[in-house]
């Protein structure tokens, strides 16, 4: 029969098995002893990469409606969509090697990461600009506003999340840092 002395170390008992249960599908590594991502991870992350290419569609289509794009102005749009939809570098497919780098080598392997990041960045502006040139005076009001609502959403909201979790609130404990 539970009572209240021994309900706590039943409780960590049941946490203790349970961890123990999850924790070889969670970390599971190779002979090398370097971690393999497993099926499941795998489903989750193409799953996520979905749901993000939808999220991204359904925003660039609702995007476009806003500025009510002519049919003069769909290739200065196609272009734009285009480099929206460009494919970002991936530093952390590197992590392996990165790891094996002494630090003047991984300086300068960041600093060519950095340099491509800020490449592609000033291509998707030029897109931008292009557009907003092909745009009439109202589609170019329209286009300030949106523009920077998504990016103060951006800078302000979703990628801060992190930090307060899924319910918006703020930690109890915020790092210094």
């Amino acid at each position: 029969m539970l009572t209240i002395r021994n309900r706590p170390l039943t409780t960590l008992a049941a946490a203790a098995l349970c961890a123990a249960l999850a924790w070889p599908a969670m970390a599971q590594t190779d002979a090398s002893g370097t971690t393999v991502q497993t099926q499941t991870q795998q489903d989750r992350h193409q799953k996520h990469q979905q749901a993000r290419a939808e999220r991204h569609a359904k925003r660039m289509s609702e995007f476009k409606k806003a500025l009510q794009i002519t049919p003069a102005q769909e290739a200065a749009w196609a272009a734009f969509e285009g480099q929206m939809l460009a494919k970002k570098g991936n530093y952390r497919q590197n992590r392996a090697a990165v790891a094996q780098m002494n630090t003047p080598e991984r300086l300068d392997f960041m600093r060519k990461h950095r340099t491509e990041r800020m490449a592609r960045a000033d291509e998707r502006d030029q897109a931008v600009k292009a557009l907003y040139a092909a745009l009439t005076p109202d589609q170019q009001k329209t286009m300030d506003t949106q523009w920077q609502k998504a990016m103060h959403k951006r800078h302000h909201g979703e990628r801060h999340m992190y930090k307060m979790g899924h319910s918006g609130q703020q930690p109890a404990q915020q790092s210094v840092l």
